[in-house]
Formats: C-alpha cells, sequence, structure tokens
C-alpha cells in the first residue's frame, strides 16, 4: 500500500494494483485484463488492500472506478454508485491536505486516460500522451497536435471552425478570402483569414500565440463577446477562461511553439509548474512527495523525447530524486 512515511518508496504492489486500475480505465471492455484483474486480486488480503489504496487514490483525482466483474475469491468492494462520475474535461491537479501519503503527494492525471466526456464523443482528431500528430486538412490547412490534444473541426459552413477540446495545437491556415477561419477553446474565439497560430487550453487560460500573419481574439461570455484583440505575427495573447480578462503576459511565441520542436523552454517558472508541463508527456500519474521544492525559480531546455531525463534535469539541482515504478506511475522525492 501507498505509505504514510513520506520517505518511504511506494509498495510493489499498490504501484501494481494502480497501474492495473489505470490500464482497466483505457481498456473497461478488455476481457482479458478483466481476468488479469481477477487473477491479481485472488492473490490474497494484501493485494485486496492494495486495490483497496488504489481506489482511493483514484477516487481523490476525482476519476470513476468502472465496475468490474466479480473476482474469485469475492474482490474487495468497489466505490459506492453515487462515486462513480466522469472526470471534468481538463486534467486534474491535487495537492491534498489531509494526512497519510497524500498529504505530501502531487498528483498529474494522465491525459490519456483523464480526458473529458466531452473530449471522448466529440474529437475528430486526437492524440495520445507523449504523442504529437500532422495532419492535412481538406481545406490545404494543416494541422499538428501536441500531447494529449483533443479537437473538433468543421471545414463544410460558411466559415471553417476548429474547436481545442483539450490540449495544444499549430495551424497554419490557408487563405480563403470568403471563409475565415474560427478556432475556439471554450469561450474564447480566434478568428483569421490566413494566419499561422499556435492554441492553447489548459487549466484555467487560453493561450494564443501567432507566428505569421493576422487574428483577432474575443471572448463570447454571457454576456455577450467583448471587443476584439488585434495580433500580429511574433504576438501573444493569455486570457481567462472565466471572464475573458487578460493575464500575465505570454510566453514569447518562440518558446511557447518550442513543443514543436519537442523541447520545452522555461525562463524563470516554479519548478512544480515545469514539473506539471512535463507530466502533460506521461501515459500516467506523476507523483511528488516530500516537501516542497523551494520558492526558488528556474529556467532550462527539456527534452520532451527523454520525459524520465527531464523530470532528473529539473529536481536534481533542488536535491530530488526520479523512480519509475511502472509505465503508468513516476515518483519524483522531493527533499
Amino acid at each position: 500500500m501507498a505509505p504514510n512515511d513520506p520517505d518511504q518508496a511506494p509498495d510493489p504492489l499498490w504501484a501494481q494494483a494502480l497501474t492495473l486500475l489505470m490500464e482497466i480505465r483505457a481498456a473497461p471492455q478488455d476481457a482479458e485484463l478483466r481476468q488479469a484483474w481477477q487473477r491479481w486480486i485472488g492473490q490474497g488480503p494484501q493485494h485486496q488492500a492494495a486495490w483497496r489504496e488504489a481506489e482511493r487514490i483514484w477516487l481523490a483525482m476525482g476519476e470513476a472506478i468502472r465496475e468490474l466483474p466479480p473476482a474469485s475469491p469475492p474482490s474487495p468492494p468497489l466505490l459506492p454508485r453515487r462515486l462513480q462520475r466522469r472526470l471534468p474535461g481538463r486534467r486534474r491537479v491535487l495537492l491534498a491536505a489531509g494526512g497519510g501519503a497524500l498529504a505530501t503527494a502531487l498528483l498529474l492525471a494522465a491525459p490519456e486516460l483523464a480526458q473529458g466526456l466531452e473530449s471522448r464523443l466529440c474529437a475528430d482528431l486526437r492524440s495520445a500522451a507523449g504523442e504529437s500528430r500532422a495532419v492535412q486538412l481538406p481545406d490545404g490547412s494543416r494541422l499538428e497536435l501536441d500531447t494529449a490534444t483533443a479537437i473538433e473541426l468543421d471545414l463544410s459552413g460558411a466559415a471553417r471552425r476548429l474547436r481545442l477540446l483539450q490540449g495544444q495545437a499549430f495551424i497554419t491556415v490557408a487563405p480563403e478570402a470568403a471563409r475565415p477561419f474560427l478556432l475556439r477553446c471554450a469561450a474564447v474565439e480566434v478568428a483569421t483569414r490566413g494566419a499561422a497560430l499556435n492554441l492553447r487550453c489548459l487549466g484555467d487560460r487560453v493561450e494564443i500565440a501567432v507566428q505569421e500573419g493576422q487574428a483577432e481574439a474575443r471572448f463570447a461570455g454571457a454576456a455577450g463577446p467583448s471587443r476584439p484583440v488585434a495580433l500580429a505575427a511574433r504576438q501573444s495573447l493569455s486570457l481567462s477562461l472565466a471572464d475573458g480578462a487578460p493575464l500575465a503576459l505570454s510566453a514569447p511565441p518562440e518558446r511557447a511553439m518550442a513543443w514543436r520542436d519537442h523541447r520545452l523552454v522555461v525562463e524563470q517558472a516554479a519548478p512544480r509548474a515545469v514539473l506539471q508541463e512535463l507530466g502533460r508527456y506521461l501515459p500516467g500519474l506523476l507523483w511528488l512527495r516530500g516537501a516542497a521544492l523551494g520558492a526558488g525559480r528556474i529556467s532550462g531546455v527539456y527534452d520532451l523525447h527523454d520525459i524520465p531525463a527531464a523530470l532528473r534535469q529539473v529536481v536534481a539541482p533542488l536535491g530530488g530524486r526520479v523512480r519509475a515504478f511502472s509505465t503508468y506511475l513516476v515518483v519524483v522525492d522531493a527533499p
């Protein structure tokens, strides 16, 4: 089971249970996987206790546990039906304030598993955790998807429309004088007739960075659309998804688009924020244990092709260490 002592390594059985649980959530109809679960949980009380602890962690993340077939011997009870609810569309970060293992844990839910119902049902294009995709659209535009991104497309109307449900994408819009291209993320809409720009929809904000051409961004909330904000080449903007208010200056376009070259470029960023960003490229959980990493800021360039190495690059100078317990569980021990 997950230890109460933050300096103690996670129990291997608990890591196995959490991995198995996440695999079942990723493929709920996989009969062989369900049989493997029955065999694993039937090995004894320690396995059953580890499963209950994994359920507790999953519930703390707000995820639903799908009912599983009866095991033999009987499996431990699953979560009550009233708690079986969908996780919201955006990835959730848990900074637990209670006792036990969660008191010092930062859990980053796997993007591929934690996508909301809307993303699952509406997406025309998706990328998995750690995957990047390039797609040529029928109108001649080109689309690049970052990790864990979901997009809805409609190019058939008087205006071409792209809805970013989750993640980050770069689009090179083919010019069409008669049909504008409208990109939307929640209540933020970006309009252009021919530009190359990056759109990021994560957490509580949308970030727009224009590489070439021109675009206009506006917030279309309940009170009506706001005045458009014009963006030219090499300009960027960050808007609140709550009310459309401009936020702190966005990263320069070159830095915002570095992911296209499989790099993360940060300047004077909080270590936890960097870990959170790197965690988006993992297929499972990133668990930060121990004391805070400090109030300092870090700068660096991190290789998105090798996330474990990038994590070590972040935490090693701060006295931390990185351990991978399974495909779905990477633990960062902070000093």
